[in-house]
């Protein structure tokens, strides 16, 4: 019989190197490691915070630098600071309004305005934090109560006073106590067009084509509010020989002459 062939002798196994035995306190603290990381995968991620966005629109309350910032944009370093014309009409192409509209008249008086077509910065910023407006948006919603503030006669009779003083002339030619009629017309033009003035086509008509002064003094101005709220479209009321100027006591008698188309009798 063929021999058998001889089976190799089986190894025995080896057993694996292992590294030092693990130790109580580092199992627990692998088991704990492994349950904390397991914890952290499983939560929500949490959402960013919210960023709180400061606006200076409406609701922000007046700060005096954001407010004489504001006023730096518009001012004329050759007036002293001051924000002149230029200014002025950039800073009403912001707000969407005419320079020549009554509402910025009602501005300049609130910004205490010592003379036409200019804003000084201490005025406008006494005048501002009184509006509690410091940027275009505020102000832009505020001119929208302006002209009806108009309709207070209280109001009205103190704004008339003080434009006066606010547009008689300083050019050194026109005596500086005395409106230049054009000026004085056309304030007229842009403060009585409510119906409860009465005259103010008319008179301004007798201005412009009779030519019977150059200036208008304050005595003039004044008293012609209160004959234009107490002198009806067809006289009544009036009495030559009250006390009034001789321009208005001369336009009466031109009116008279006036065919009644030719002139506007506006009453209430």
């Amino acid at each position: 019989m063929p021999s058998q062939l001889e089976m190799p002798p089986k190894r025995k196994a080896t057993k694996a190197s292992v590294g030092p035995k693990e130790t109580v306190a580092q199992k627990k603290a692998r088991v704990k490691a492994e349950k904390d990381a397991a914890a952290a995968a499983a939560a929500p991620i949490p959402a960013p915070p919210k960023k709180t966005i400061v606006s200076r629109t409406i609701d922000t309350k007046w700060d005096s630098n954001v407010c004489s910032k504001w006023f730096d944009q518009y001012r004329d370093e050759d007036e002293d600071g001051a924000m002149g014309p230029a200014g002025i009409v950039r800073l009403c192409e912001e707000l969407d309004v005419s320079p020549e509209s009554v509402k910025v008249l009602v501005l300049a008086n609130k910004m205490k305005a010592r003379r036409m077509g200019f804003f000084q910065k201490d005025a406008w910023m006494d005048g501002m934090k009184e509006l509690d407006c410091d940027s275009v948006p505020k102000l832009k919603r505020k001119l929208a109560t302006f002209e009806k503030e108009l309709d207070d006669p209280t109001f009205f009779k103190s704004i008339y006073s003080w434009t006066f003083d606010w547009a008689k002339a300083t050019d050194g030619i026109t005596p500086p106590k005395c409106l230049d009629v054009e000026i004085a017309t056309s304030l007229w033009k842009l403060m009585m067009s409510s119906r409860r003035f009465h005259h103010v086509n008319s008179f301004i008509t007798y201005l412009t084509t009779m030519h019977p002064v150059k200036v208008i003094n304050k005595d003039q101005w004044s008293n012609w509010l209160e004959f234009s709220k107490t002198i009806k479209g067809d006289l009544s009321g009036y009495d030559s020989s009250s006390a009034w100027p001789t321009l208005i006591d001369n336009y009466v008698e031109w009116y008279k002459e006036q065919p009644e188309q030719e002139v506007t009798i506006i009453d209430d």
